[in-house]
């Protein structure tokens, strides 16, 4: 293509026009759950977390002691249980140095999935046990799954892939306690909600 040279700087200033990023076509950040973008909204879920750990933590294990009947059933009951409180004491000491206060995005994530792969065990456990996860295990998985939906991708290190393929976290937790309420349905039998923590204090 023939440009003629009076015509050449209008030309070589289209190029540089085609070759800079239109406005607007940055990739937008993804909102959270409440539609904001704040660190708040993470900080404010991981105070949610530990105020449900610091009633959950000191009263669960008299709780399950006293209303998982006894049986070939309650000793995995007791061993998730001592899993779920190891990972939440290492959840609420790793909570205080996270990025919302100047701390590691990758230890909040790995401390997070962690502590909802042994809350998820302890239900399941419980279900085979004829007992429900009652609603302090069941706010807590969901404020896992709120926080981890918002970690993902902002550790360079974790592949987030795996959780996004088949939804959000939050969505597969849900998904998993519906499974365990089916399975006991499917086994002739309905699970016996574990009373709330707050009422046994």
């Amino acid at each position: 293509m023939h440009i003629s040279r009076s015509r050449f700087p209008a030309f070589a200033l289209l190029l540089v026009a085609l070759a800079l990023p239109a406005p607007g076509c940055h990739p937008s950040p993804v909102p959270d759950d409440g539609g904001h973008v704040t660190p708040s909204g993470v900080l404010a879920t991981i105070d949610t977390i530990a105020t449900i750990l610091d009633v959950v933590l000191p009263f669960l294990r008299p709780l399950l002691q006293r209303e998982v009947p006894d049986g070939p059933a309650k000793q995995p009951v007791l061993i998730s249980l001592t899993a779920f409180e190891a990972a939440g004491d290492a959840w609420r000491q790793g909570s205080t140095t996270w990025v919302a206060r100047g701390g590691n995005t990758c230890s909040a994530y790995a401390l997070s999935g962690a502590l909802v792969d042994a809350t998820r065990q302890l239900a399941r456990d419980l279900g085979r046990a004829g007992i429900g996860w009652g609603p302090d295990l069941e706010a807590l998985l969901t404020s896992l799954g709120r926080l981890m939906d918002r970690q993902l991708g902002a550790c360079p290190a974790v592949d987030g892939g795996a959780l996004t393929a088949s939804g959000r976290v939050g969505d597969a937790i849900r998904m998993e306690l519906d499974l365990i309420d089916q399975g006991a349905r499917l086994r002739g039998a309905s699970l016996r909600p574990l009373p709330a923590i707050e009422r046994q204090r």
